[in-house]
């Protein structure tokens, strides 16, 4: 393929429109959104529930993290802030309380 200035000029816009918000290449790959507590997949909540099973949760987010999907889950449990991270296949990364 051969490059010419017009090619060039493109994939610039694309590249400039496209990625426009990033603040480093990493944020391209590293994204994260908020989901309601209903749309976890069954294995992330059978995780939640064994890992905090009185856990009031308030906030879920999905994240990806070098390529790793991830669930972090906040809220609040025995009066104390509360945060798990999970992986997509339920395995608990993160269990913190108080922070």
């Amino acid at each position: 393929m051969n490059i010419t200035p017009r090619r060039l000029a493109i994939a610039g816009a694309l590249l400039a429109f496209g990625f426009g918000g990033c603040s480093g290449i990493e944020d391209i790959f590293d994204r994260e959104k908020d989901i309601r507590a209903g749309d976890l997949p069954a294995v992330v909540t059978a995780a939640v529930q064994e890992a905090a099973p009185d856990l009031e949760i308030k906030e879920v987010e999905i994240k990806t993290e070098d390529g790793l999907t991830i669930y972090e889950i906040e809220g609040m449990r025995a009066g104390q802030n509360h945060e798990l991270r999970i992986t997509r296949d339920g395995k608990v990364l993160a269990d913190r309380t108080g922070e």
